[in-house]
């Protein structure tokens, strides 16, 4: 029973690891409770005090009184006859571990839409005002038939958590609709994500004239997220237009997936996978899923029948007899029989690149279709985006900057805490000697002193900031001046990649960790890199003993990370801590497993920068780019920006673009031609002082 099985959960996690006395060094529970609670176990009757962090960012204290304070360990027993009762009276609560205060943060508005197990709800911050859609999930399915199996009931369960799970893993991209929170009650779990204005993608651009460009525009960055799903080794198995919806109503809106329902993890080593079972819409099923051969070219095949149906309004395999009432019997049959015919009427004014390219896709046997990265380097796909039509031919770092943070944003909280720390130990280090071990490539990005684009950006920054961390409106401002295209979301997610305890401000070591090329640090900077990762590791192991303990990690993720985002944060390091093997015989890690934390997980597969979208507008990025950054730093500093042959240029280039009715173009004149300092342009007043803690 289920009810049983919480009283159980209960008492191995709270009584066994917290009795009066010495608790368990260590344990799964001591670490549950002193991460996602706050409860120092060995401190049973201390003044607890508890950062509570709301959605909008800001944290506040609550005291608990000690006449107050109940021991843990009576806590727990209450806990536990609470779980008792439930259970006898067969009324069960499942407890998934999620905060259980939506209606505190938020208040929740109308209903968007309704399907499958969940219906989404627009919801209101009550302090910030930002909209978000609250996506409800039942946690006890219902059928017509009566009672569910408990098994039946553990898989939804865990297909819940494992939607909640990949949306985390896949939080540092710009194709993904954005996770914000988390909550549950006792029916049900609500994932608050970001709210995508303009509609649903097939029903939105059925109202417009659009034309192959659009099309392949769509399908980047559709394949861009099965790139990165595959990577990390994630199957979408739902691929439709659907599933995908715009940001806002603009004629330029990103594209975000936003269900990952069906989805679910994979050891490569196990596929192809033949559990999977029959879920899905009949109509984008590969041939190979029918015979219960699941691997990650059934997603590739379901964006070549997404592409197909975009590019013409048809399916490619359908029921013909009857296609308005269709049978899923004789869609299937077609999906495994039928033939592409390229000569149908619908397909005459259709290039001949992207025939190919819906060929390629649609290839009946697995084998012969790409992936979807190898998919991305088609033809057909070239400049297919909002952002690349823009795009200008010379590639650099100034011209990868947003591509680089979403693939930072791909390694865990953890690993981006550690390399943080990393960056700041290394900027300590005899930069002569870096120097001497620069890469070869100038397009690999190592340190600032290796790097002459990341030395100028890390200049303008310490510029803007004062050697002080940074407010988002100030990167904000670097990445317009850059060339960039951004919704002041995605800026906002950009930042909180970066930003891993969400103070508001971006370190500059947090930024240049961001856009480092890791693996060729560790490779022409070894020594440096050892040095640096030594010292990170010894702050880390407080008591000196060698090892950094479960205690020690949680509570580095304490003093940086949000109170909310600490459990899973801590459940994914223990996780890497598994995957990688590097952990001693006590569970902790040495230098040595240290150093492997470091470079496990490095995932060559996602370090390809075509998986993540560049953002850049039609002025960004040009030839001269560096020159003008140059000029215009020396402008501000002089105060004569708005009168500067470079700004001049500017202006000409905006006209030339049609840019200059935009609301970004306004701000930016604005700001410029009433400035006299570097801040009015680049952040606050210098006056204000204000910095984030760390």
């Amino acid at each position: 029973m289920a009810a049983t099985q919480s009283f159980q959960a209960v008492e191995s996690r709270v009584l066994d690891a917290a009795p009066e006395g010495a608790v368990r060094g260590g344990s799964y529970a001591q670490r549950f409770l002193y991460c996602h609670h706050g409860y120092d176990v060995r401190k049973p009757r201390s003044l607890l005090t508890h950062a509570l962090k709301s959605g909008s960012g800001t944290a506040g204290a609550v005291a608990v009184t000690a006449e107050r304070e109940v021991s843990l360990a009576e806590r727990a027993r209450q806990a536990a006859a609470e779980a008792k009762q439930n259970a006898d009276s067969g009324e069960g609560c499942v407890d998934l571990g999620y905060p259980r205060n939506l209606l505190e943060l938020y208040n929740v508005g109308k209903m968007l839409g309704k399907g499958g197990n969940g219906v989404v709800n627009l919801v209101h911050h009550k302090v910030t005002g930002e909209t978000f859609a609250c996506k409800t999930l039942p946690k006890k399915i219902q059928e017509e038939a009566g009672r569910v199996s408990e098994q039946k009931v553990q898989r939804h369960l865990e297909a819940v958590k494992s939607e909640i799970e990949v949306m985390r893993r896949l939080r540092g991209t710009l194709n993904v609709a954005y996770l914000e929170q988390v909550f549950e009650d006792e029916d049900n779990v609500h994932i608050i994500m970001e709210h995508c204005r303009g509609g649903e993608l097939l029903h939105t651009i059925g109202q417009k004239n659009y034309s192959e460009q659009t099309v392949a525009s769509i399908m980047r960055a559709v394949l861009r997220t099965l790139a990165q799903c595959h990577s990390h080794h994630i199957l979408h198995l739902d691929v439709k237009p659907g599933n995908f919806m715009l940001l806002d109503e603009s004629d330029t809106a990103p594209l975000k997936a936003i269900d990952f329902g069906l989805s679910r993890p994979f050891d490569p080593k196990d596929v192809p996978l033949s559990d999977v079972g029959l879920e899905g819409t009949p109509w984008y099923m590969a041939p190979e899923m029918l015979r219960s051969e699941v691997t990650p070219a059934c997603d590739v095949w379901a964006a070549g029948v997404m592409v197909y149906q975009l590019l013409t309004g048809y399916f490619p395999f359908d029921d013909k007899k009857n296609p308005m009432r269709p049978s899923v019997n004789a869609i299937w049959k077609s999906i495994l029989v039928d033939k592409l015919n390229f000569k149908k009427p619908v397909w005459d004014d259709i290039s001949d690149d992207a025939k190919d390219f819906v060929k390629q896709l649609l290839s009946k046997d697995p084998k012969d279709r790409p992936t979807a990265k190898e998919a991305l380097k088609h033809p057909w796909l070239s400049g297919g985006s909002v952002e690349d039509r823009f795009s200008p031919k010379a590639k650099g770092l100034k011209s990868e900057v947003v591509q680089r943070i979403q693939r930072y944003g791909q390694s865990s909280v953890v690993k981006r805490t550690l390399l943080d720390s990393l960056v700041s130990e290394m900027l300590e280090s005899n930069t002569e000697e870096v120097h001497k071990m620069c890469p070869p490539s100038p397009g690999v990005v190592t340190t600032p002193d290796c790097n002459e684009a990341l030395r100028s950006l890390k200049q303008h920054l310490e510029l803007a900031g004062e050697g002080q961390p940074v407010d988002y409106a100030t990167m904000e401002r670097l990445l317009v001046t850059l060339g960039y295209r951004l919704h002041p979301e995605e800026v906002e997610h950009l930042m909180e990649t970066m930003d891993v305890g969400r103070h508001g401000r971006v370190a500059i070591s947090q930024f240049l960790a961001s856009q480092m090329d890791w693996p060729a640090v560790q490779k022409y900077h070894k020594d440096c890199f050892q040095s640096a990762a030594r010292r990170a590791f010894n702050n880390m192991d407080v008591d000196g003993d060698g090892v950094v303990s479960s205690d020690e990690l949680c509570n580095v993720l304490r003093n940086r990370l949000p109170a909310d985002e600490v459990a899973p944060a801590m459940e994914e390091a223990m996780r890497e801590v598994e995957t990688c093997g590097c952990a001693t015989g006590s569970g902790k890690v040495d230098f040595q497993g240290f150093m492997s934390l470091l470079k496990c997980g490095s995932q060559d597969s996602l370090m390809d920068l075509s998986m993540y979208d560049e953002k850049l507008s039609s002025c960004g990025s040009s030839a001269s780019l560096d020159g003008l950054l140059a000029e215009l730093e020396r402008s501000i500093r002089e105060g004569t920006l708005h009168n500067s042959d470079e700004w001049k240029e500017l202006e000409r280039t905006v006209k030339d673009r049609n840019l200059h009715n935009t609301a970004e173009w306004k701000e930016l004149e604005r700001s410029v031609k009433g400035a006299s300092a570097l801040s009015h342009l680049f952040g606050p007043s210098a006056s204000s002082g204000s910095q984030a803690v760390y």
